[in-house]
């Protein structure tokens, strides 16, 4: 299954040195204006390419399944079915996705949970402007923690 590209996403020929793949991107939080924000934050770089989003746990599972992202952005507290779930249930149907948490849930125990369910990246929905370099280190093979959490919670490089 292919994805239909629009010229903004574009970055040079497949023979050209400054062509880079999109990475695939699935938002998922149940407040759509939201969404809609990240989308335009993510958006803004060239090459990330949201495919879908979804409002709810379930959505998400349907969504990954069918467009099989590179990465998840996940909420936690999710209607029908919360992100923990969401993120066991990835690995059956997107196992190739990375999630990274999106949350107002600031917790130890919170945090740790999530990276013990392959959690490539955590950030703290109160500083969204770390999202693209969650983004850029999880693309680049690391971990990302918001840099407030990371007080508590070192960040997670390899």
């Amino acid at each position: 299954m292919g994805f239909i590209v629009n010229e903004k996403h574009l970055r040079g020929s497949v023979n050209s040195k400054n062509f880079r793949p999109l990475t695939s991107i699935l938002l998922v939080d149940d407040v759509a204006p939201f969404r809609r924000t990240l989308r335009e934050l993510i958006e803004l770089r060239p090459e990330f390419l949201v495919v879908s989003e979804a409002g709810d746990g379930r959505e998400a599972v349907r969504l990954a399944r069918q467009y099989q992202p590179e990465i998840v952005i996940l909420d936690i507290n999710l209607p029908t079915v919360n992100g923990f779930e969401v993120a066991r249930r990835l690995s059956a149907v997107a196992p190739n996705a990375k999630v990274i948490f999106l949350s107002m849930e600031n917790s130890a125990d919170i945090i740790d949970e999530a990276f013990r369910l392959g959690a490539e990246g955590y950030v703290h929905k109160s500083e969204v402007f770390e999202l693209l370099s969650a983004l850029d280190a999880i693309r680049k093979g690391n971990k990302f923690v918001s840099s407030s959490l990371g007080r508590r919670h070192p960040r997670r490089d390899q």
